[in-house]
């Protein structure tokens, strides 16, 4: 009975490593696939068949291990909950995906979580993996969408790019900017699995190369988070002199090439800020006055802008678009996930610095879905994972991770 009890033990621990090996390698490709995956169902099925379901088969184990209850896993979940309860008091005539739709993402968010921490307890060095690999699947594709580009429209700078696989100017800037910081981090703080004199001139290289795929792109919040991460950087390793000096000197070479490629006008140009202020004030309108509960969730609920009477699929801003279907209630609950996240982030750097980097990198993907984004209930994958549930998953799961081995600690 011993050997029996011990095989059935060899046996579900070889089938959960398996299963846990596959996870890996589909986390991988599945959040690094918002650079080489064009828009469409591809990267939901890789997340179904590589995490939803070895999460679900891992299900009746992990229900024994990990810690549903710990309080703010249950904050960080209340959210997208309320979210798709929120369907049962839309109006019938807004409905074009029934309650399963809706139910579905809220599990594959749910599971994304529990797939992270399944993986991630075993594979220690997970982030700085995966980190090195947004790095590769990002200096690859931003090559060869140059080169789509300049084949496309030959040596000019007068189109907007629009990538060869993202094919959206303003996400593949805010995509690409993050992939600029990404090369800029390790930069200045390598990792040890490579040497920083033999990666050097890749990392420049990179940092060219993405600048190019951002400039091109003609989108304006991207270079507000490059600039924010160089200024973190300068903080954290110079003396206010160099600071200020490079500050200016970057400052006046940015006026020259604005001033260069004319610009001006279009900065000084009212009409993108004037059309968010449409967007905004449409969402509330179609609120009918519904400002605790809002609306509810429903599938793509357009809305239509004067005076050229434009019709868009969302109000360009996740907190707006979480007030409109959520109410006062759906925006106190997305404000506060944010807000625990972040301190989360804040607690965990002392002991990581490439926490450090997930922690700007969502504090980034709130700025520029708060230009480009709508509710994150959403299937899974495409910009809005990467930049909202990918880096606040990981933020949570690495702190209940080192929650867990504390306890064992003390123990």
């Amino acid at each position: 009975m011993e050997i029996v009890e011990k095989m059935k033990n060899y046996i579900s621990e070889r089938h959960t490593g398996i299963l846990i090996n596959i996870m890996y390698v589909g986390l991988f490709v599945f959040i690094g696939g918002v650079f080489y995956l064009k828009d469409g169902g591809d990267m939901p099925r890789i997340f179904y068949f590589t995490v939803l379901i070895p999460s679900l088969l891992l299900m009746p184990s992990l229900v024994k291990e990990f810690d549903f209850h710990n309080r703010r896993y249950v904050l960080f979940v209340l959210f997208p909950i309320y979210l798709c309860l929120s369907f049962f008091w839309a109006a019938d005539e807004n409905i074009k995906k029934d309650f399963m739709f809706h139910l579905r993402n809220l599990f594959c968010v749910f599971l994304y979580s529990i797939g992270l921490w399944l993986v991630m307890r075993r594979k220690k060095r997970f982030i700085n993996n995966l980190l090195l690999f947004l790095f590769f699947a990002g200096y690859f594709t931003s090559i060869v969408s140059l080169i789509h580009y300049f084949t496309e429209y030959g040596l000019t700078i007068s189109k907007i790019m629009e990538g060869y696989f993202i094919n959206n100017s303003n996400k593949i800037g805010s995509i690409y900017s993050i992939h600029i910081c990404l090369s800029m981090f390790f930069l200045f703080y390598p990792p040890e699995v490579i040497g920083r004199k033999k990666t050097y001139i890749s990392l420049i290289t990179s940092i060219i190369l993405s600048g190019m795929v951002v400039f091109l792109s003609q989108a304006v919040i991207p270079w507000v988070i490059i600039i924010t991460f160089i200024v973190v950087i300068m903080i954290r390793r110079w003396h206010y002199s160099k600071i200020l000096f490079f500050s200016l000197l970057a400052f006046s070479a940015g006026l020259g090439l604005i001033y260069f490629l004319g610009g001006f006008d279009s900065l000084m140009n009212m009409s993108r800020v004037q059309a968010r202020i449409h967007l905004v004030q449409r969402a509330i309108e179609q609120m009918d006055g519904h400002y605790l509960f809002g609306i509810g969730l429903v599938y793509k609920l357009p809305l239509i802008i004067p005076p050229h009477m434009v019709t868009l699929p969302h109000p360009h801003n996740i907190f707006v678009d979480c007030f409109r279907f959520g109410g006062a209630v759906g925006l106190a609950l997305v404000l506060g996930q944010c807000l625990i996240l972040i301190k989360i982030g804040l607690k965990l750097i002392k002991d990581n610095i490439e926490i450090g980097f997930i922690l700007f990198w969502f504090i980034a993907g709130i700025v520029v879905l708060s230009f480009y984004g709508q509710q994150p209930l959403i299937r899974p994958g495409g910009y809005l994972w990467f930049f909202y549930w990918t880096p606040g998953s990981l933020l949570l799961v690495r702190w209940i991770i080192d929650q867990e081995a504390t306890q064992r600690d003390d123990l």
